[in-house]
């Protein structure tokens, strides 16, 4: 997916907010919070944080927050069965990723603090299943994040 961002969506100006991938991204990114099938869910949470920075950085297009407000819902248990701390760690990936490639100075000022304030809770995940302390993975991620 990356490449394929890359190389067909690196223009800037190329799309518009009513071109069908603009529809789809935003239609696809609100609901990842609500899916149950774990593994849809981490394959959106990858998915995202690979988006070209073109497409991230349109300010036409405005996918920028609707991203960043699915990523930071996906960065915290949900304390639902198909809650997974690999989805989590996934999200926590792709949301420094999205950050970066807006740039730190670019993403309004609340929405930063948000995104600060979701990996501060992300290090505070203890989450426990039969794997052991699987909440570690978010934690660790977390802290990459932060530095």
């Amino acid at each position: 997916m990356q490449s394929y961002c890359k190389n067909y969506f690196s223009e800037p100006g190329k799309l518009s907010k009513d071109s069908f991938l603009v529809r789809e991204i935003i239609a696809i990114a609100s609901p990842t919070t609500l899916e149950s099938n774990i593994t849809v869910t981490r394959g959106l949470n990858m998915a995202l944080g690979v988006l070209s920075d073109s497409l991230l950085k349109d300010p036409t297009l405005g996918l920028s927050k609707y991203l960043l407000d699915a990523l930071m819902l996906n960065c915290l248990p949900k304390g639902k069965e198909s809650d997974d701390a690999e989805n989590r760690k996934q999200a926590v990936k792709s949301l420094t990723k999205v950050v970066i490639s807006l740039g730190i100075t670019n993403v309004n000022k609340h929405m930063l603090k948000e995104v600060f304030e979701t990996l501060y809770k992300a290090i505070q995940d203890y989450a426990l299943d039969r794997r052991g302390d699987v909440g570690s993975w978010v934690r660790e991620e977390s802290m990459r994040s932060l530095t």
